[in-house]
């Protein structure tokens, strides 16, 4: 499903200037966490590389983006968003359009949002070729000086005292920042951990055949961190083996849930696991038929792809520069091309090449000796007939 659905909203502008920091949030009922791998920006139907990023603060997504240089329409995209549409669970690739028009402007700021409880800098680049000063608030009031091209403001976390959402003002900007407060008596940032459900979501058609169903799902644990899992679902509707687990990091745990027994109307239902304060979800969808023509469960099929793959780091392999080439398997990963295997350097040229030259060098070899033989039968040719010629003329002129 590709579009704009109603339940979500963003704060982004319909107009910046190019280079400019694009700052804004999303709102709306998000079901499944956003990956900033889902995040694209496109002209056209072609993806522009921006420099950019997102953070989950508080419940909100926030994303900043330096805008390109060109003027012109562009999209904003979020891939394969998990959210509501009316009230049924939907995959959505939600879009909207915004413009880069006028001149250049004047300085730029990244990263366009903070997530700290260390003292931390923002890079402020300056279009203009003179010295400029801008007001700067954060814990008080001030100005900086900015010199053409990149300068950087330093900033300090020891007067904020408890974990507190800032707005930080650099000149024309407002950088949301989740700052950690030395009260707290943790500086270091108490990261979200990185897990989700594979697939993102499981709709399923059934017919009521006497044959139970179980339905394969995957955690994905791409954090750095082992996590415990603690798994929130109706017991009187699913069956899941374990309620709890514990996945390391970038491992994989597998398992079944099945249907306690086959529902009398669909169902729109979810399983929840929680890691310490953090959830996520897996909508299910269950559709009803009497039909067995229309009972189906797609990610089940054999030729199944589903869109959503494992990054690379998690496969094993690594993505080759394109001077290298893949001595191993080569698989599709969220990242890209992802080689299982050894990236080599390319060999320029084949190295069975030299053979082609022998070859040549032959071949050129036996042309110039049938010519040199070629030139020496006609000369000679030529000489007996001249002397047959004139020996001719001689008798000719005898009495």
């Amino acid at each position: 499903m590709t579009g704009f659905v109603n339940a979500i909203t963003t704060d982004l502008k319909g107009e910046y200037r190019p280079k400019e920091t694009i700052i804004f949030k999303i709102d709306g009922n998000i079901l499944e966490n956003i990956e900033k791998e889902q995040i694209d920006f496109l002209r056209g139907h072609v993806s522009v590389p921006l420099e950019s990023g997102i953070e989950k603060i508080q419940g909100d997504y926030y994303i900043w983006a330096i805008a390109p240089e060109n003027n012109g329409t562009y999209t904003f995209l979020i891939k394969e968003m998990v959210t509501t549409d009316k009230g049924k669970v939907v995959e959505i690739d939600f879009q909207q359009l915004f413009s880069i028009a006028g001149e250049i402007t004047d300085y730029n700021v990244k990263p366009g949002i903070i997530f700290t409880g260390k003292d931390f800098s923002l890079n402020a680049y300056s279009f203009i070729d003179n010295e400029i000063e801008i007001p700067v608030s954060y814990v008080g009031e001030g100005f900086v000086k900015l010199n053409p091209g990149e300068n950087k403001i330093e900033l300090s976390v020891k007067d904020v005292k408890k974990n507190e959402l800032l707005t930080i003002g650099i000149g024309n900007y407002q950088i949301p920042a989740y700052i950690i407060g030395e009260d707290t008596g943790n500086n270091e940032i108490d990261r979200l951990p990185e897990f989700r459900f594979k697939p993102r979501i499981i709709k399923s058609t059934i017919i009521n055949d006497g044959k139970k169903i179980a339905y394969p799902i995957q955690i994905i644990n791409s954090g750095e961190e082992e996590i415990s899992v603690v798994f929130d679902y109706d017991k009187k509707i699913f069956l899941i083996p374990k309620d709890e687990i514990t996945i390391k990091s970038n491992e994989i745990y597998e398992f079944n849930a099945s249907l306690k027994e086959f529902p009398s109307k669909n169902l729109n239902e979810f399983i929840y696991a929680k890691s310490g304060n953090f959830s996520i979800e897996l909508p299910f969808v269950i559709n009803v038929t009497e039909s067995i023509e229309e009972a189906k469960t797609d990610y089940l099929k054999s030729n199944f792809s589903e869109t959503e793959l494992y990054y690379c780091s998690e496969l094993n392999g690594k993505q080759c520069t394109a001077n290298e080439l893949c001595s191993g398997e080569l698989k599709q990963s969220l990242d890209g091309a992802c080689c299982v295997g050894v990236c080599k350097e390319e060999e320029k040229g084949n190295s069975y090449s030299w053979i082609g030259w022998i070859l040549a060098g032959i071949v050129i070899l036996i042309i110039a000796i049938v010519f040199v033989k070629y030139k020496r039968t006609k000369v000679s040719g030529d000489k007996k007939f001249n002397d047959r010629l004139k020996s001719a003329e001689r008798n000719n002129r005898m009495p």
